[in-house]
């Protein structure tokens, strides 16, 4: 029997502030049920529901293995949809089983160059996503990794990803690969990033093959971009 102790969750994402399905991650309760992005969760089992706060205690009420009764609200109707309530799985292991072997999610964000960068202009190209930051240690030990595999692999396009104020990513000095700014950290959340520094490794037709955090990530891309056709 599974501890009542363990997280659940139903497997989605919500918009920043609502109970706007952002999100349905595959292979979920969620996603069994039916449930779709851009759904909002009106209430759990008849509890209304306003915020994220309200949300995680329903979820927290019921057992794993328990459907509660879902009421979503679609386009100008709602619906009751009885979703199984799972144990969260752990949140590297989600990014892999969601990321890896499927399309990158696509973005357009400012560098700070004044250009833009848009992961779709890059297809037909090996790309690095590095998600970092100027306050993290571990990304410190990192980026001289990624300056050497730059160098080594000059046709490999490389985006460094942060979501600090353009000022604070400008101070951190000069790169020879763009620096982007992910404001919102929309795109962070797109690519389920726990823990900084991450690496994504998207081959030429744009689909993830490799995704991991620490600095472990950055040593191990030399020997996965040799495993690319």
């Amino acid at each position: 029997m599974v501890d009542h102790a363990a997280p659940g969750w139903i497997g989605v994402a919500l918009a920043p502030g609502s109970m706007r399905v952002m999100r349905v991650f595959d292979a979920t309760p969620a996603a069994t049920a039916g449930l779709r992005p851009g759904d909002e969760i009106v209430s759990v089992d008849g509890h209304p529901i306003a915020n994220l706060a309200e949300f995680r205690a329903e979820i927290a009420r019921h057992r794993i293995g328990q459907q509660p009764v879902f009421a979503i609200k679609r386009k100008d109707a709602t619906t009751a949809l009885p979703i199984a309530i799972a144990e969260r799985p752990d949140l590297e292991a989600l990014a892999t089983s969601q990321l890896l072997g499927k399309p990158a999610p696509v973005f357009t964000l400012p560098a700070t160059d004044g250009t833009t960068v848009a992961l779709a202009a890059l297809r037909g190209k090996v790309v690095v996503l590095d998600f970092w930051a100027a306050w993290c240690g571990p990304c410190e030990i990192a980026h001289p990794l990624l300056l050497a595999l730059h160098a080594r692999h000059p046709d490999v396009a490389i985006v460094g990803i942060s979501d600090e104020d353009e000022q604070v990513i400008r101070d951190h000095g000069t790169s020879p690969y763009p620096l982007v700014r992910d404001a919102d950290a929309m795109v962070a959340r797109d690519y389920i990033v726990s823990g900084i520094p991450d690496v994504v490794l998207i081959d030429r037709a744009g689909i993830v093959r490799f995704v991991s955090g620490g600095v472990g990530g950055a040593q191990q891309l030399e020997s996965e971009l040799a495993k690319l056709p």
